[in-house]
């Protein structure tokens, strides 16, 4: 049995400046049953210092851990083991939690916590409480699907902030590609949502902003630096589940990673084993040439 109910995991790399506010927000929360687990991925600006000094403090439970600077991926393969919380709530740097967010979680959480159908609960980040980000919400409160539907093929999707269960989590681990450095979390939310239901609730728990040089700014030069990892996100798309238009464009994107990563168009296709593959193969060929030109040229 756990000693806590949550564990909120920040992966955090050269964010000492940033850490602060998610602290503050942590030391404010409502409810105090759960741990912050810190996987420092490889920081040279004291990220260490700046976490020993909050553990001194006692104001929360904190585990710490670093390791050698390899993506933000690896660093949530890293924290599986050390995960104590029934639930785990991805939480990064950058960002903050509303004060009574683990409350709410916890008492939205019970109404489903034996449905072994459930892996977990699905919020919405915004720009503040009242502001979801990109606008958008999910058609009816405390809905019942997969993301498969709602984070995939819906048109209009909203900013998610997922809460999983850590048995579930826990059962996948990104692939680790040697000097590459990003592989999408849609990576995992995908094969969850294969095989299991999530719940979705309209409401602002999680607060962010996009910040230069953060994971969702990068921008596409990071992608194609990491191809292997682009590839194998792209394959988690090849799944009649998926809308066809998705699936399109998957296999556009892992033909153009493949050509990044340097293999001919016909090993491509025979690993992507799905007919999508072909079908656009071509396309996907023009992308990379597409890319090569307008991120590489320079």
């Amino acid at each position: 049995m756990s000693s806590v109910r949550v564990t909120v995991l920040t992966p955090a790399f050269n964010r000492a400046d940033q850490l602060p506010k998610l602290y503050d927000s942590l030391t404010r929360q409502t409810c105090g049953d759960f741990e912050w687990l810190v996987v420092d991925d490889g920081s040279t600006d004291g990220t260490g210092e700046l976490i020993g000094g909050y553990v001194a403090e006692g104001k929360l439970s904190i585990s710490y851990f670093q390791k050698p600077n390899g993506g933000k991926h690896t660093a949530l393969n890293y924290a599986h083991p050390y995960i104590q919380g029934e639930l785990v709530w991805i939480v990064d740097s950058d960002d903050q939690l509303v004060d009574e967010a683990i409350e709410t979680l916890l008492s939205d959480w019970e109404e489903y916590r034996h449905d072994p159908e459930i892996a977990g609960i699905v919020y919405l980040r915004g720009s503040d409480r009242e502001h979801p980000l990109r606008g958008f919400t999910y058609p009816g409160d405390r809905l019942v699907s997969t993301s498969i539907r709602e984070q995939v093929n819906r048109r209009h999707i909203p900013d998610a902030s997922q809460v999983i269960r850590t048995d579930i989590f826990t059962q996948f681990s990104f692939p680790e590609f040697e000097n590459e450095r990003f592989l999408g979390e849609s990576y995992i939310w995908n094969q969850i949502g294969y095989r299991y239901k999530t719940v979705y609730i309209n409401k602002v728990l999680y607060i962010c902003r996009y910040l230069p040089g953060g994971l969702t700014r990068s921008g596409r030069r990071l992608r194609i630096r990491c191809p292997k990892g682009g590839m194998a996100n792209s394959k988690t798309y090849f799944d009649p589940r998926v809308s066809p238009k998705i699936r399109a464009k998957n296999a556009m994107l892992y033909v153009a990673y493949g050509k990044f990563d340097g293999m001919p168009l016909y090993r491509i296709i025979a690993s992507g084993r799905d007919p999508y593959v072909t079908l656009f193969a071509l396309p996907g060929e023009a992308l990379y040439l597409y890319w090569k030109k307008k991120y590489l040229s320079e």
